[in-house]
């Protein structure tokens, strides 16, 4: 698990149209073969996972199977796409097996594959791409940015592997901080706040935080396992290229985006959140017909906004959670299963893709800490 991996390697696979298949076949796999397919030219043969009878028989018309069935394939090379933090017993399977050739893809490679796959298809522009417009920027002198994101952290969150190096403009903050706090970190539950609620909101009772009790020039949200990686160049790019948002590219769904929040949000919940979408913000609604319709979908409600962007897009969404989380109350359910913060998704990427046309928006690596 040493190893270093590259785009190189994945582009001499296709130069040399080598048998490749993908191990995972989730939403990190599907978006490796349509991106694999798509922009470089290489078609896997097969998804491998580790229990073939919980699994379709094939995605997309390649089959799914098993490892050890994909020991015959000569000069078989496998990319592993799944989650990180099940990269080294993936490994340790497939060389049992007796498979030595394959390649991780972590948090780097996905968004490098996945970048071009969007350059390709001219959607979702990079912030590394996107040219700044004053001198600073161009000829790397340092641009000052008041700039805060906030990193959710919970109590109750699993310990790190290893360390990773955060900018100091990372700063954790400790959610769901009403019922204890943990020592030396900030917390949610000052000035205005919904800390109380984190059981339900999720990591968004920090999006609520920084909504009310932040005016940092940019500000924005991660998570203490993810969060968007920038570059100082790239810092320097919010201001020099007038950036409005940036947030993790997005995941290609299929068949689309509803098939994946489906798997998050009932269909009983997915009625009410739209039902009270269509009340409150019906051009959203109407949008939200077409845009959820399709393939794309932004996971995770990370970003980092300009002020005014950031409190626009919270000031139009925590009024519908507050609609449907008092419904739910009206019908005397009582909920502690993150449903509001899974709903947050949803309407993120409602909200940036429907203003995409009068925003500024880029996209950034998402790192995956294991």
């Amino acid at each position: 698990m040493d190893k270093t991996y590259s785009l190189e390697q994945i582009r001499e696979a296709a130069a040399k149209n080598r048998p490749t298949a993908i191990y995972g076949a989730g939403i990190i796999g599907l978006n490796i073969y349509t991106a694999l397919k798509t922009a470089y030219g290489l078609e896997p043969k097969a998804f491998l996972v580790s229990e073939k009878k919980k699994n379709p028989a094939e995605i997309l018309g390649v089959p799914v199977m098993e490892p050890e069935s994909w020991r015959h394939i000569a000069d078989g090379l496998i990319l592993i796409a799944a989650p990180e933090e099940y990269h080294e017993d993936i490994v340790g399977r497939l060389k049992r097996c007796g498979l030595n050739d394959y390649i991780c893809i972590n948090s780097e490679l996905e968004y490098a594959v996945m970048s071009g796959y969007f350059r390709k298809t001219g959607r979702f522009l990079l912030l590394e791409d996107r040219e700044a417009f004053n001198t600073g920027a161009e000829t790397g002198r340092k641009t000052e940015v008041s700039l805060f994101v906030a990193m959710a952290c919970h109590e109750k969150d699993r310990k790190l592997k290893k360390k990773y190096p955060l900018p100091e403009w990372i700063v954790p903050i400790q959610v769901g901080a009403a019922a204890g706090h943990c020592p030396g970190m900030r917390t949610d539950d000052t000035g205005d706040n919904i800390s109380g609620r984190n059981f339900n909101y999720s990591e968004l009772t920090a999006t609520y935080w920084l909504w009310k009790n932040n005016d940092s020039l940019y500000k924005g949200v991660c998570h203490y396992r993810r969060y968007l990686k920038l570059t100082e160049g790239e810092v320097n790019k919010l201001v020099a290229g007038d950036v409005d948002a940036v947030l993790p590219l997005p995941f290609f769904c299929y068949p689309n985006a509803k098939a994946q929040y489906g798997r998050y949000i009932s269909e009983e919940d997915s009625r009410l959140l739209f039902s009270v979408l269509k009340e409150l913000e019906p051009a959203y609604y109407n949008a939200a017909q077409v845009l959820l319709a399709g393939p794309y979908l932004y996971n995770y409600n990370m970003l980092i906004a300009k002020r005014e962007v950031f409190d626009r897009y919270c000031a139009w969404m925590f009024p519908l959670l507050f609609a449907v989380e008092e419904k739910t109350k009206e019908k005397g359910v009582e909920r502690k299963d993150r449903y509001l913060g899974y709903m947050g998704e949803v309407l993120t990427s409602l909200y940036f893709m429907k203003n995409s046309d009068c925003l500024h928006i880029a996209h950034a690596c998402k790192i995956w800490m294991v």
